[in-house]
This record gives C-alpha cells, sequence and structure tokens, in this order.
C-alpha cells in the first residue's frame, strides 16, 4: 500500500511538472510571438520617425536655400545701389570741381571787364 501511494504521489507530481512545462511552452511561445509582433512594430516605428526626419531635414534644407537665395539677391542689389551711388558722387564732385574753375574764370573776367570800363571812363 505504501508503494501504491508513493507510486501515485510520484505521477501526481510528474502530471504537475508536465502540466507546468507545457503552460511555460506555450508562454513562451506566445512570448516568442508577441515579441515578433513587438519587433514589426518597433520596425515600423522607425521607418516613419526616419521618414518624418528626412521630410522635415527637406523642408528645413529648401528653406535654408530660399533663404540663401533671398540673401543674395538682397546683397547684390545692395551693392548695384552703392555703386550708382558712387558714380553719382564722383559726377557731383567733377562738376563741383569745374564749377570752382567756371566761377574762378568768371571773377577774373568780370574783374577785367571792370578793369576795362574803368580805363574806359577816364
Amino acid at each position: 500500500m505504501f508503494w501504491t501511494v508513493l507510486h501515485r504521489a510520484v505521477d501526481v507530481a510528474f502530471l504537475l511538472l508536465s502540466i507546468t512545462i507545457l503552460v511555460l511552452m506555450l508562454n513562451m511561445t506566445s512570448d516568442s510571438a508577441t515579441s515578433g509582433v513587438f519587433k514589426a512594430e518597433l520596425e515600423e516605428l522607425r521607418q516613419d520617425v526616419k521618414l518624418a526626419i528626412d521630410r522635415s531635414s527637406t523642408y528645413l534644407e529648401n528653406k535654408l536655400n530660399k533663404l540663401a537665395e533671398t540673401q543674395d539677391i538682397y546683397q547684390a542689389s545692395t551693392s548695384r545701389r552703392v555703386e550708382v551711388l558712387e558714380n553719382k558722387i564722383k559726377v557731383l564732385e567733377k562738376e563741383n570741381k569745374d564749377l570752382k574753375v567756371f566761377k574762378r574764370d568768371s571773377t577774373v573776367l568780370i574783374q577785367n571787364n571792370n578793369n576795362v570800363q574803368q580805363n574806359n571812363n577816364k
């Protein structure tokens, strides 16, 4: 009788052990399937993040290129305006020099004319 009870106890222990192993195996396959789904979702998330980064960098690059182009246009326009103003200043300086020379000549002419008139009056 003792051996029969012992034998049944061992059988029950083996049954419990096999059920435990079976449950663990099912959980492992379930975890494996869950980890596979998680890996797929993680890869999809990586692709979404990479796509968002690519779009943002492309947008910023285009914005930067437009700003650089605008700055180049402004700089060229400013350079042209400065050149025009410098040329106008040179022309004005030349005219001013010509006017000074003309004033001297006209003053001399007026003085000579006055001298001539005074001599005629005498």
